[in-house]
């Protein structure tokens, strides 16, 4: 079985850097967006079935199509990715921040031509140092070669993109008290409508999407959108990672097949990299493992 979105993760649990990422095939679907129109890459991600992973699974492309567009749209128009990983246990996002940042803005580089959003911000949990440290990186690596910026890929699409570490507080993980929170205020959550694909960040048209949610982005985009489906064994197309922790034997994050049956059947068949399971800065030592049934 594929498993796409932890493929380029290393088996020490070190950064991919944009070098390899790039030797591994990174960035292609990026070029590849560039010469779409946004209504090309939002058609794409609709036909993929790509829901959102962060918990409420609204689909992904209509959430996108919500966003004004024309010459008369407010701007400029936000990106955000929620990285304020929260819930007791879970640190899937983490894995996937911490193992390959370039897959995350390479999947913002496209979703922002989809939206033609002009700023975009990671909101990254406050404990989660490491990743900050490697989004850091692979930020000023992106923009150093011109991958961010003004002019990406000589397209004539500018996007400037940002990390953001999250004060710390629970209700950052729900998307507008998460707007509220990089705006300086208390992280409140707003009364909807409006939704913040109209009025969002500063009153401005915003779609908040998860980490993994975006980190599936170049993949659907080079592969296509029949490619997503068949990777599932249900009608919610793609993979899906999963964290076991606690009193478990062999805690980790899994990359498994949507599927009606428990994911734990499969058998464990390869590392891929450490995953952090608590709270804090430091890295607990497990593996990734693909369900191979």
């Amino acid at each position: 079985m594929e498993t796409p979105l932890t493929a380029k993760i290393r088996p020490d649990g070190e950064m991919i850097d944009l070098a390899a990422y790039e030797r591994a095939g990174g960035y292609q679907a990026a070029r590849k967006a560039m010469q779409m129109s946004a209504a090309e890459i939002t058609d794409q991600v609709k036909k993929s079935g790509l829901r959102g992973r962060g918990g409420a699974g609204f689909p992904t492309g209509q959430k996108w199509s919500f966003v004004p567009s024309g010459p008369d749209a407010p701007r400029p128009k936000y990106l955000v990715a929620n990285g304020d990983e929260m819930e007791p246990g879970t640190f899937k996002d983490r894995v996937l921040l911490e193992g390959d940042p370039h897959e995350l803005i390479e999947g913002m580089i496209i979703a922002a031509r989809a939206i033609d959003a002009d700023r975009g911000y990671v909101f990254l949990r406050g404990e989660y140092t490491d990743a900050g440290e490697r989004i850091e990186r692979a930020l000023h690596e992106a923009a150093s070669k011109g991958y961010l910026g003004k002019n990406i890929f000589g397209s004539g699409t500018d996007f400037d993109l940002r990390l953001h570490m999250s004060g710390g507080r629970y209700m950052c993980g729900e998307e507008t008290g998460l707007l509220n929170a990089l705006e300086g205020k208390r992280a409140n959550p707003r009364a909807k409508p409006p939704f913040p694909q109209v009025s969002g960040l500063f009153g401005k048209p915003t779609i908040v999407q998860n980490i993994e949610t975006l980190c599936n982005i170049p993949h659907i985009v080079e592969k296509g959108p029949e490619w997503f489906q068949k990777l599932s064994l249900t009608g919610d197309a793609g993979t899906k990672l999963y964290g076991a922790s606690g009193k478990v034997k062999k805690p980790g994050s899994q990359a498994s097949r949507h599927r009606t049956n428990n994911v734990s059947s499969g058998r464990r068949t390869r590392p891929a990299a450490r995953a952090g399971a608590g709270r804090g800065s430091g890295r607990a030592s497990s593996l990734i493992a693909s369900n191979a049934s």
